[in-house]
């Protein structure tokens, strides 16, 4: 649960209703309430909860030890969750509905920006990262052209410690043209705006 309006229950007849009976104050209390209660149902279970951010920019150390931390929104949240011990999962960097965003931005993107000055210690609590696609901005006529290949960058980044953008613009393009063969949507490579509609028909290997 993340970007939670807190005046939806300050401001709900209900809501203050169940926070009187809960011996609770304020709708922050109630994030407070609901993020225990999902960390402690996934411990139950032997799971390990993972938490949007905003669980951890509320509460910081007060969210359980084992808990994963994934963060969307850049390098000082990042930064603190590390050297408070939590491990990390991203996002940030890798958002692939940002659609003025080029996939050598998704390429290069560094996962560790805020403690890549740090100790091997500290890295190892970056666990990996994950590109989302959000539905804002777009529906399913272009989905797959929104998605490809910029998450195929995405994936050479935290695959591979390798950074030629020359020699992954060649796989990314190859790569390209087998997904367009199979029938699957692939944006442009050759643009900044990967939604840029093509300069002119031509193959696929030109885009």
């Amino acid at each position: 649960m993340d970007e939670v309006r807190f005046e939806c229950y300050d401001n709900d007849e209900q809501v203050k209703a169940w926070l009187k009976k809960e011996h609770l104050s304020e709708g922050h209390d109630i994030y407070r309430w609901w993020a225990d209660k999902a960390t402690a149902i996934a411990s139950k279970y032997k799971k390990r909860p993972i938490v949007w951010q905003e669980v951890y920019k509320n509460f910081e150390t007060k969210v359980p030890k084992d808990t994963v931390i994934h963060l969307w929104m850049g390098k000082n949240l990042l930064r603190s969750a590390a050297l408070n011990g939590y491990d990390i999962l991203v996002s940030h960097g890798w958002y692939l509905d940002h659609l003025k965003t080029a996939w050598q931005d998704y390429y290069n993107n560094n996962m560790f920006e805020g403690i890549e000055h740090e100790s091997e210690h500290y890295k190892k609590h970056v666990l990996g990262g994950e590109a989302c696609m959000w539905s804002e901005h777009i529906d399913l006529s272009v989905l797959d052209a929104t998605v490809w290949p910029k998450a195929a960058a995405a994936a050479e980044n935290l695959w591979s410690t390798s950074r030629n953008i020359d020699t992954a613009f060649d796989r990314l393009e190859y790569f390209r043209c087998l997904l367009i063969g199979r029938g699957v949507g692939g944006g442009p490579l050759k643009h900044v705006n990967s939604r840029e509609a093509p300069d002119s028909p031509h193959s696929c290997f030109q885009e």
